[in-house]
């Protein structure tokens, strides 16, 4: 309504229509006169057009969403703010509302899953006012059932596994049959694919050869394949005498090529089964025997065929025992760490071993046989037992063989005074075999007038002092000794104590005592024994000189005094 209008003729044009309406902008006159009367005048408008899309199924007619279109206008222009793309609801429908009239193309670019994208478009004309609907229909995609079975008994086999790949390699996916032996693939574009097997079901042979099938619309394509079983091997282990089944013996299984198959250990019924095996040679052989049976080291060669069970039989020899028995040849006391080597009369080493702390070896996986037992070396203080024994050892009876041992003894030297007996510490010796050879390093006695000389093979050896006692004289008489298992050999030496003399400096005229004086002192011989100086009471004491005559001469004498030339 607009009031005040003054009388005339006016054009009236709408410039903005109502909403989802289409504007009417055609103009018009009208005529107000003066007599105060109202003036009407009307405009009509076209409601918008809707457009409805509708996704099927081609063959159901089924409703599917997800399907994508896009909107234009003839000229180009995309319709919505989705720059022209819509989807299909649940309904399998789209609906754009609110069109302006005029000419629009429909275009699906996106199929539902497993379906064919048919890449058709359609171009409907859109007037005011009204619901347009355009149908669109979908093929579904084309799928492939692959059924794994047992080539004999042609029962579905589970967990096969497979590749399915496009003609261009591109792998389409990895799959593996259900408990039916089957794996239903959908959704496939048309084209060549290859099926290939990658994992044969437990206790089956791998199919290697490919199958290519080819896909086309609308197919259900079934492709079979059939695995041949894989085969067993037994293997048996006993008793040669007994035929009693024996546990923990371990084989090894190879195959014609080298390659292993495995390591196994029988059970407590003596038996190895090994399934699953594929066609071809074999070889079979014992690398550790059970506990107290000897080892079967020839291997034995068998055939694989499909469906078959090849047995393998290996009788064992049982073992039996080398006991090494080490004691002292006297008291029968038993002797740890003494070291033996045995082997068999062939010169074939059986093996090193030591005396425990009951003085005991025992060797309990022995064939019976001939042994040669050898000490190679003697528990410590003893003497080797250097004679070898050959020794008998039967199957089921332990057999014992014992060694005794002379105990080792050494040299005990005593060193003590000449005249009162009494013991002298710290003269030192050294002791050497008859052949000159050395026996350790020096010994030297202790305050009780002892060196012991330990653990000494029984022979003859030679004793020499090299270095007396202090104050004493050198005892340099080398002395033979005897060296008897079992009793200690005592040597003694005796030393002579050394001699001594006093020198006094003193002023010639007041008798006082005179520090600072140097003398030499001489043997008869001429030669040194030392230079001595007097100490703050005109003193110098010479002890431990041997028996003899000396010469003594001032070298230096006193500050302020005259040398005594006087020797």
């Amino acid at each position: 309504m607009i009031n005040n209008i003054i009388p005339g003729n006016y054009v009236i044009t709408e410039i903005q229509a109502p909403e989802n309406y289409a504007l009417n902008d055609t103009p018009k006159t009208i005529e107000v006169k003066p007599d105060g009367k109202a003036n009407k005048i009307t405009f009509d408008n076209y409601h918008y057009g809707t457009l409805v899309i509708k996704k099927l199924d081609g063959v159901t007619k089924e409703p599917l969403a997800n399907a994508e279109f896009k909107v234009t206008t003839s000229n180009g222009d995309v319709v919505g703010a989705n720059k022209g793309i819509f989807t299909t609801n649940e309904t399998g429908l789209i609906t754009i509302p609110n069109l302006p009239k005029g000419s629009y193309i429909v275009k699906e670019t996106k199929a539902p899953k497993g379906y064919i994208l048919e890449n058709e478009s359609e171009t409907i004309d859109v007037e005011y006012g009204k619901t347009h609907t355009l149908e669109f229909f979908n093929n579904k995609k084309s799928s492939l059932q692959i059924i794994k079975i047992d080539s004999n008994t042609k029962q579905p086999l589970k967990h096969a596994e497979f590749a399915v790949y496009k003609k261009s390699c591109e792998e389409i996916g990895k799959y593996e049959t259900d408990k039916d032996g089957v794996i239903i693939i959908d959704n496939l574009d048309p084209g060549w694919i290859k099926i290939v097997e990658t994992k044969a079901p437990d206790g089956y042979l791998l199919d290697e050869t490919p199958k290519d099938v080819e896909i086309t619309n609308k197919q259900f394509v079934k492709v079979t394949f059939e695995n041949n079983p894989m085969s067993s091997v037994v293997i048996k282990k006993y008793d040669t005498n007994t035929k009693e089944p024996l546990a923990g013996a371990i084989f090894k299984v190879t195959k014609k090529s080298g390659d292993v198959v495995g390591e196994y250990k029988t059970n407590d019924n003596g038996l190895i089964q090994i399934d699953n095996l594929p066609t071809g040679w074999y070889s079979a052989v014992e690398i550790k025997a059970p506990n107290g049976y000897k080892l079967i080291e020839t291997s034995k060669d068998f055939e694989v065929t499909h469906t078959k069970t090849v047995t393998l039989e290996f009788p064992n020899e049982k073992l039996t025992s080398l006991i090494i028995k080490k004691v002292n040849d006297k008291t029968g006391e038993p002797l740890a760490g003494a070291k033996f080597k045995v082997e068999k009369q062939n010169g074939q080493i059986v093996g090193e071993y030591s005396t425990d702390k009951d003085g005991l070896i025992n060797i309990s996986t022995l064939s019976p046989d001939w042994y040669v037992v050898r000490e190679t070396k003697a528990p410590d203080g003893y003497l080797l037992d250097e004679t070898p024994k050959t020794i008998e050892v039967k199957i089921d009876v332990p057999t014992l063989t014992t060694f005794t041992n002379k105990k080792l003894t050494g040299i005990q030297i005593k060193k003590i005074d000449d005249s009162t007996g009494k013991a002298l510490a710290g003269a030192e010796f050294t002791v050497t075999k008859q052949n000159g050879e050395k026996i350790g390093d020096t010994y030297i006695t202790d305050k009780s007038g002892f060196a012991n000389i330990p653990n000494l093979q029984p022979d003859h050896y030679v004793v020499t002092e090299i270095k007396a006692p202090n104050g004493y004289l050198l005892d340099n008489t080398p002395k033979t000794v005897e060296v008897k298992t079992d009793t200690p050999t005592i040597v003694t030496f005796k030393n002579k104590y050394k001699s001594g003399f006093q020198i006094i400096k003193t002023d010639a005229k007041t008798g006082e005592p005179l520090a600072g004086a140097k003398f030499t002192v001489y043997k008869k011989s001429g030669d040194i024994v030392g230079e001595y100086v007097t100490d703050k009471n005109g003193v110098i004491i010479i002890d431990g000189l041997e028996n003899g005559w000396y010469k003594i001469a001032e070298t230096k004498a006193p500050d302020g005094y005259m040398i005594d030339e006087t020797p």
